[in-house]
């Protein structure tokens, strides 16, 4: 085995654990994202179904929530990015619901597989910390004889 530094292993272990967790808090985020404009879409087809007042939530968490009669169920304000909004027709609004989705989705799949690829490398470099662990236990019992 050719020499390798412990201690610069142990730092590359510590950065890889720390990218690690970086790219599943992205995860995280991602997920929450790509839900939140399932839930979205889901929500436009339900309005523009029903003739009843709506239920509008005032807070993601819901703490309170209006109920409302909408005026127009074929138009809604979609975020386009950058703190802009448009009022589109219910189609373009999902349509562009539907782009964004795919989008984060690819995102996803991205980060998902970086993740996949760092625990890998991340495993390798544990079990090499584990060969150096046992040939210096076995070098210490040698020079003890």
């Amino acid at each position: 085995m050719a020499q390798v530094d412990p201690r610069a292993l142990i730092a590359q272990v510590q950065a890889i654990e720390a990218q690690i967790n970086k790219l599943q808090g992205i995860l995280a985020e991602l997920t929450a994202t790509r839900d939140n404009i399932h839930r979205s879409k889901q929500s436009i087809e339900a309005i523009a179904s029903t003739e009843e007042p709506v239920l509008a939530p005032l807070d993601p968490n819901m703490n309170a929530i209006a109920l409302v009669e909408a005026k127009d169920r074929d138009r809604f304000l979609v975020h386009l990015g950058m703190g802009i909004y448009a009022r589109l027709p219910r189609e373009k609004a999902l349509k562009i619901l539907e782009e964004k989705e795919e989008r984060v989705s690819r995102s996803i799949s991205e980060a998902t597989k970086q993740l996949k690829d760092l625990t890998s490398l991340y495993e390798q470099y544990q079990a090499l910390l584990q060969q150096l662990a046992l040939a210096q236990q076995a070098q210490a019992r040698q020079g003890s004889q």
